[in-house]
């Protein structure tokens, strides 16, 4: 068995309760689990990172690709110069007038 190293942490409430229960689940102690949890996270890929890295690069891009998105659809729904002018010039209400004077 390799030599241990004494470590201390702090865990919220929910992830001390999960640990319990998981541990108690596999029958292993709650370091055990803890330790299994550090290897496989830790772990590097084939492509030589770690996968929390190739995860959070995967949620990088999704975002900048929703972003992207976003963006991609705001351009389509301008309001027209004209109405920009007025809403600056006399306020939002100037946006309403074509409905206030139904």
């Amino acid at each position: 068995m390799a030599a241990m190293i004494r470590k201390q942490l702090y865990l919220t409430d929910a992830q001390n309760k999960v640990l319990k229960q998981r541990a108690r689940e596999l029958g292993i102690s709650e370091a055990e689990l803890a330790r299994q949890a550090l290897d496989q996270m830790l772990q590097p890929s084939e492509q030589g990172t770690a996968p929390h890295a190739e995860t959070e690069s995967a949620r990088q891009e999704a975002l900048s690709e929703l972003l992207r998105h976003t963006r991609r659809l705001a351009e389509g729904r301008r309001l027209p110069a004209a109405f920009k002018t007025a809403y600056q010039t006399r306020g939002r209400d100037v946006l309403y007038e074509s409905r206030l004077d139904r």
